[in-house]
């Protein structure tokens, strides 16, 4: 498992770091 911390962010979160969240979520899909 990996924790990944968005410094700074709050519940908007795929909106405000929506490049960085789309590029770990894609890392974590492929694995």
């Amino acid at each position: 498992a990996v924790l990944i911390v968005y410094e700074g962010a709050d519940h908007g979160l795929t909106q405000t770091h929506q490049d960085r969240f789309n590029a770990d979520l894609l890392d974590f899909i492929n694995g």
